[in-house]
């Protein structure tokens, strides 16, 4: 037998990756032979959120096996990194002392861990 916790809610780090392993997901197991517990999946990436389900599996000495599943949430909370351009950008100003400026006049790059091209507004 095995007993899992309710529920585990993993957080992606910058490259778009959490881990898990038995002890975040059984809280206790056991049987009159010795019990291996594993699961299914135990990496998740942006693709995983907003949650999975998993299977837990136990095999004891003998060969008997028991199975369960168990939701695994996957959260993305890293914002986007925004970086500027490295050089100055000279920008005319009119005869009023105004002048357009666009994104493209200051914007360097714009990268996230769960999106290949984050929208920069």
């Amino acid at each position: 037998f095995f007993t899992t916790a309710p529920s585990l809610t993993l957080l992606l780090n910058a490259n778009g990756v959490a881990t898990v392993s038995v002890p975040d997901v059984v809280t206790s197991s056991g049987d009159n032979c010795d019990v291996v517990v594993t699961l299914s999946k135990y990496t998740f990436t942006c693709s995983d959120m907003p949650s999975t389900s998993i299977t837990v599996t136990a095999v004891d000495g003998s060969g008997n096996t028991t199975t369960g599943l168990f939701t695994v949430n996957v959260l993305d909370q890293l914002a986007p990194v925004i970086t500027p351009k490295s050089t100055p950008t000279t920008i005319a100003l009119d005869a009023a002392g105004s002048a357009p400026v666009t994104l493209n006049d200051i914007m360097g790059t714009a990268v996230d861990n769960c999106t290949a091209s984050p929208v920069v507004r």
